[in-house]
């Protein structure tokens, strides 16, 4: 019902726009390549990468039996490089593509990602740091250029509005990520526990009982269950069915990184000039400022349509 809601109020939304004379998100910005792909490029991103930052919170929860403190300091080797390597790649725009930065850092987001399938309950923390490290350089390489993008697409003064477009794509991506990534990680944890169980020498019956009220109330009722001597092999069966959905997680952020790379690849191509004599010249993607890469065609176009005051 509430994916209903959601889909009617996104169609109300488009019409409310379509006819208003001064739109929040004016929809003809998805005209040009550059804006389309940042915004395609924000959600599709931040729905792999808050949805796994939330799987990896129950992983330090509920695994590894840490408290927030502890899960805080882990979670600081993702947000410390990608603050660092963004700084340099806000300058680095002067130098090289958006398109090569942009793309070169989600293809590093996918390749963390998948290194992290190792994960189990007692994965110590300098094994995880440097991975987790490398998915924060990754994300930094992205975050500041696909901003910028966004905003060189446009004309000056609506600048604002393609910003605060971007911003909002990321946070439609940051709500589904742990809606969809945390419905795939109950779904296989449920139907790996029945096997994790059995291979841990629980009786038939004492399995079939878990399984029962998992599927009623959750993989945490376990804990809650009285289950005598079995206690201890019982959790253990359900972190392992826990980690099965983590490692399924990890792939399909993975593989949503590639699929924002992809986008990047395709849509934030340089743009073409033409020369005196009508003839398109494509310039290359190097040494070329942000803001040189706009769609001028659609400038000129949003211009005429929205005149600076």
């Amino acid at each position: 019902m509430s994916l209903i809601v959601a889909a009617l109020s996104a169609v109300a939304f488009v019409v409310a726009e379509r006819r208003s004379s001064s739109p929040m998100l004016d929809l003809f910005l998805f005209r040009s390549p550059a804006f389309t792909a940042t915004a395609l490029i924000a959600t599709i991103t931040f729905l792999g990468l808050i949805g796994f930052f939330f799987v990896l919170s129950l992983y330090f929860g509920l695994v590894q039996q840490l408290d927030t403190l502890a899960a805080g300091y882990r979670f600081l080797m993702v947000t410390l490089p990608a603050v660092v390597v963004g700084i340099p790649a806000g300058r680095l725009m002067h130098r090289l593509s958006a398109r090569l930065l942009i793309t070169s850092g989600l293809l590093i987001t996918a390749t963390a990602l998948p290194s992290l399938t190792t994960l189990d309950a007692d994965t110590s923390f300098g094994s995880l740091a440097w991975r987790l490290a490398l998915l924060g350089g990754g994300l930094g390489a992205v975050m500041t250029p696909m901003t910028a993008t966004a905003v060189a697409s446009v004309p000056h003064h609506l600048g604002g509005m393609a910003a605060a477009g971007n911003n909002a794509f990321r946070q439609v991506g940051g709500a589904l990520g742990p809606a969809v990534l945390g419905a795939l990680l109950t779904t296989k944890a449920t139907d790996a526990l029945s096997g994790h169980l059995t291979s841990a020498g629980l009786p038939g019956a004492t399995t079939a009982r878990i399984t029962s009220a998992v599927d009623s109330n959750g993989l945490g009722v376990v804990a809650q269950m009285n289950l005598g001597t079995a206690r201890g092999r019982a959790l253990n069966a359900v972190s392992d069915s826990f980690l099965d959905g983590i490692h399924q997680c990890l792939i399909v952020a993975a593989a949503l990184a590639l699929v924002a790379a992809l986008v990047g690849a395709v849509l934030l191509r340089p743009p073409r000039q033409h020369s005196t004599s009508g003839t398109p010249v494509i310039q290359g993607d190097q040494h070329r400022p942000a803001r040189e890469a706009a769609d001028v065609p659609l400038q000129t176009d949003l211009s005429a349509r929205y005149p600076a005051v």
